[in-house]
């Protein structure tokens, strides 16, 4: 790449000087060289005025320089956004006198560009694509920059739950103090909270951060699984591997040095998470075999609709759907339709 003295060229009042690569390769010093436009770079905006400073806000396609405005969002990407588990998501943005897009995901603290593959798609278009979003994509943070013919410019963030049944969230309350036990009133505070095994100081098996303002009581009230992912996820949780303990801790300045404040047991299972766990019914996942063991082996195949089947004590059987109004009684260890069968007996002899 060189800048080549030409004579000027005169755009809106602008002197400038073009851009320009070389074509050939391996240039000696009597080698003639050849120079051509610089079409393959993209977002090449590089145009400089005679004293070789950037011109802002100019484009060159197809052979022509023209004064362009820089990128404007028109619609950043929607603010929060729930899907249920596994499903595809499309986030997108808008912006006019775009040239190039990265996608963006929130790591920690830590905004990391996005590239195509395991999954994912449109990392560098107007649309990211998210094949199939798992546990792993839940509390997650998306956004998308922008490159014009200036300074990037940043969309608004996108905030992604991923929703697995039932709902994976626990109301939470805490009252905020400083060290010197006086309430901490109407202030931005940084919060932690973590799941623990064991004990408050036991291992931790979930964490995540808030940033939350107390009220005049210096109470902070939030939902604990809506936080922003520190560590762990709560997918799958055993909620019987107890006990279980919410460890909470606070930054007094809204900020990340926490320090402990409280914990306590949760005494009772969050029993619609285990829920989410137990075995299902359906499909005869629920059922016991003889030898105890949960699943549908031995089942025979669906019938008709309204048969039914039964455990004879060695293998299940099926019984035929009945009519309209037929009793249902159980004979001898047998479900059956109707009466019991009457066994006759012989007149004695006279």
């Amino acid at each position: 790449m060189a800048w080549f003295d030409l004579n000027p060229t005169n755009l809106s009042g602008l002197l400038f000087k073009m851009k320009f690569k070389v074509i050939a390769t391996n240039i000696s010093a009597s080698t003639s060289t050849s120079v051509g436009w610089d079409l393959v770079t993209p977002g090449n905006c590089e145009y400089a005025d005679a004293n070789a400073d950037i011109i802002s806000n100019t484009q060159f396609v197809g052979g022509a320089v023209t004064l362009q405005s820089a990128a404007t969002i028109t619609a950043s990407p929607v603010s929060n956004l729930t899907v249920p588990r596994n499903a595809p998501v499309t986030i997108s943005v808008s912006a006019t006198n775009a040239q190039a897009y990265q996608w963006q995901r929130l790591i920690g603290t830590v905004w990391t560009n996005l590239s195509n593959g395991a999954g994912v798609s449109g990392a560098n278009s107007a649309s990211l694509a998210i094949a199939s979003a798992d546990q792993s994509y839940n509390n997650s943070y998306f956004r998308a920059v922008i490159t014009g013919c200036s300074n990037p410019v940043v969309s608004g963030v996108c905030s992604l739950r991923v929703r697995y049944g039932v709902s994976d969230r626990i109301s939470y309350q805490a009252v905020v103090r400083n060290s010197a036990g006086e309430l901490v009133r109407n202030q931005a505070v940084g919060v932690r909270t973590a799941l623990t095994r064991d004990s408050i100081g036991g291992a931790t098996v979930y964490s995540e951060t808030h940033a939350l303002t107390t009220n005049a009581n210096g109470l902070v009230s939030f939902e604990f699984g809506a936080g922003l992912v520190a560590t762990g996820t709560m997918l799958g949780l055993d909620w019987s591997d107890g006990p279980y303990f919410i460890r909470t801790e606070v930054d007094l300045n809204g900020s990340t040095n926490y320090q402990f404040l409280g914990g306590q047991q949760l005494l009772s299972v969050p029993f619609a998470l285990y829920a989410a766990t137990a075995g299902s019914v359906a499909s005869g996942s629920g059922l016991r075999t003889a030898s105890g063991i949960s699943g549908s082996s031995g089942l025979p195949a669906s019938g008709a609709p309204g048969a039914m089947a039964y455990w004879n004590g060695t293998e299940w059987l099926m019984i035929p759907p009945g009519t309209n109004g037929q009793p249902l009684v159980f004979c001898n260890g047998v479900p059956t339709w109707g009466a019991c069968p009457t066994t006759g007996a012989s007149s004695p002899a006279r």
